[in-house]
């Protein structure tokens, strides 16, 4: 019989640096959800219960008109996310997190996160501030 695996493409990490990160600008929680706590020990341990094998981990980052404030923390949490997948390489693959809806900075940090983070591929939200993927707003972004 062959052993079947499970793969979590959807799994959210809220690492507690990213938490105090968004209360500092008056984000207390998700959707009207409080923010839950997190840890890689907690992921695991759903992991465990739950059979999953390998969790493809991503964050949300709440669209602000502070470009500059967005890009350090798509880094901040593109490089948590990497220092994850290197930390449990069999276990925590990863997507990056980008800064949209600013596209310059979201192909720079599309290159840092795929070539040097060697994340695995990217997580987007199907609008940023009620601009759609498919708005020429983003053509530059989705033809690079």
């Amino acid at each position: 019989m062959k052993k079947t695996r499970r793969i979590d493409v959807h799994h959210h990490i809220l690492p507690p640096e990213l938490v105090s990160k968004l209360k500092e600008v008056g984000v207390e929680d998700g959707l009207g959800v409080p923010l839950p706590e997190w840890s890689p020990e907690k992921s695991l341990s759903f992991m465990k219960k739950n059979k999953i094998t390998t969790a493809i981990a991503s964050t949300g980052i709440p669209v602000v008109e502070d470009y500059a404030w967005l890009r350090e923390l798509a880094r901040f949490c593109n490089e948590y996310t990497a220092e994850l997948k290197d930390e449990y390489p069999s276990t925590f693959g990863g997507f990056v997190t980008l800064p949209l809806p600013d596209v310059n900075g979201a192909l720079i940090e599309l290159k840092y996160a795929l070539d040097t983070l060697k994340l695995d591929g990217v997580g987007f939200f199907t609008h940023y501030q009620g601009i759609y993927l498919g708005s020429k707003e983003f053509d530059e972004f989705l033809k690079s």
